[in-house]
């Protein structure tokens, strides 16, 4: 078998870059993260969601994440439900890097990335390193329907 000095080279490269990344990529959880945005269907048509058909936003604290076309360019939303009455809308995508930032714990969401953290009542940043808030979009909320409409 007769192999250049260049394939020779080049394939070992990609077989030692490819054995230095896989433990880093392994142990973090962003293939977890894009994989798991993607198995999110968009939703085409109004952004309107019925809580009969969401069992997550049921109870004060609960929390899901959609995808809407046409809102935040068809990017995950996180929707969380703050009282019962009240309920917060914010784009998923982290201010500092773009990774989905985790559904709130103690009302505190995390980006899995470097660890900012979120206010889940407003979007303010609690942690660095993102200096921004997270996009916030109007929810307005139909007791009698049951319903929330998305803006």
């Amino acid at each position: 078998m007769n192999i250049s000095r260049r394939n020779f080279l080049t394939d070992s490269a990609v077989i030692v870059c490819g054995a230095m990344l896989s433990p880093t990529l392994q142990s973090c959880s962003v293939g977890k993260l894009l994989y798991a945005s993607r198995n999110i269907p968009v939703i085409e048509g109004e952004p309107l969601l019925l809580l009969a058909n969401e069992p997550l936003l049921r109870n004060v604290g609960g929390a899901v994440k959609k995808r809407f076309s046409v809102i935040n360019n068809g990017d995950v939303i996180l929707i969380i439900r703050l009282s019962e009455k009240e309920f917060v809308a914010y784009a998923a995508q982290c201010t500092h890097m773009g990774a989905e930032v985790g559904a709130p714990v103690n009302n505190v969401m995390t980006c899995p990335f470097h660890g900012s953290q979120y206010n889940a009542a407003n979007g303010a940043v609690m942690k660095g390193p993102a200096e921004e808030p997270l996009q916030q979009f109007t929810v307005l909320f139909d007791e009698v329907k049951q319903e929330l409409r998305i803006q």
